[in-house]
């Protein structure tokens, strides 16, 4: 399942609308971002360019975006990185960790306190 903040901190399971969604169309769309508003954390993977539209989708959300590079490829292509604390709003797992078995992505996301992850979504 998902999990998000529980109302006075603490984690809970999230049950509902699916997470597979058909964004070419308006209500595919529609669902994406219902999706955005109700996670705590969206998950950011490597596409066909350094950064992806949905970085910034999450971060309108409130959902934290979890990136998994943290070079200056990344950092350098993220519109007005030179004012926005992008990296402070986001969580970095490396991907090759996550290949490699050393890091489980859920895991590390549920270790981070309520309160780190209030902090970055009021960035």
């Amino acid at each position: 399942g998902r999990w998000a903040l529980a109302p006075g901190g603490g984690w809970r399971e999230v049950h509902g609308e699916p997470l597979a969604v058909d964004h070419r169309t308006k209500e595919g769309l529609l669902s994406v971002y219902r999706v955005m508003l109700a996670s705590t954390f969206c998950l950011q993977p490597g596409g066909d360019s350094p950064t992806r539209k949905s970085i910034f989708d999450a971060i309108a959300a409130g959902c934290i975006p979890v990136l998994f590079r943290n070079d200056s490829t990344l950092t350098d292509s993220l519109a007005y990185s030179e004012k926005l604390p992008y990296l402070a709003m986001a969580v970095v797992i490396p991907m090759e960790a996550v290949l490699s078995g050393e890091v489980d992505v859920v895991s590390e996301l549920r270790a981070i306190s309520p309160a780190e992850v209030r902090r970055k979504q009021l960035l």
